[in-house]
């Protein structure tokens, strides 16, 4: 459950990040690209295992320890990447 204020950031010409005013922690990321969606850090959750990811993003950037041991798609860079790209698929996404 959110609580409290959120303080927003223009991070890019088409993304909105937003934050805890009081403690800095990030909280969510909205782009033009999906724009009746807020997607938010798994961290932020109460309970996270109560959601199936559906992608790995910026696999790219996962550090060499990190092994994901299932079919999932993994797309090189973000979301807007993902979207515009080919495959054109990030599997399901929270909507706002």
């Amino acid at each position: 459950m959110w609580s409290g204020p959120r303080q927003f950031y223009r991070s890019s010409p088409k993304v909105v990040r937003s934050f805890c005013g009081a403690c800095g922690a990030p909280a969510s990321f909205e782009t033009e690209v999906f724009p009746d969606e807020t997607h938010l850090y798994a961290a932020s959750l109460d309970d996270p295992s109560l959601y199936r990811p559906t992608a790995h993003i910026f696999w790219s950037e996962h550090l060499p320890w990190v092994e994901a041991l299932d079919d999932l798609p993994r797309h090189e860079k973000g979301l807007q990447h993902a979207a515009q790209s080919p495959a054109g698929s990030v599997g399901h996404r929270c909507k706002s």
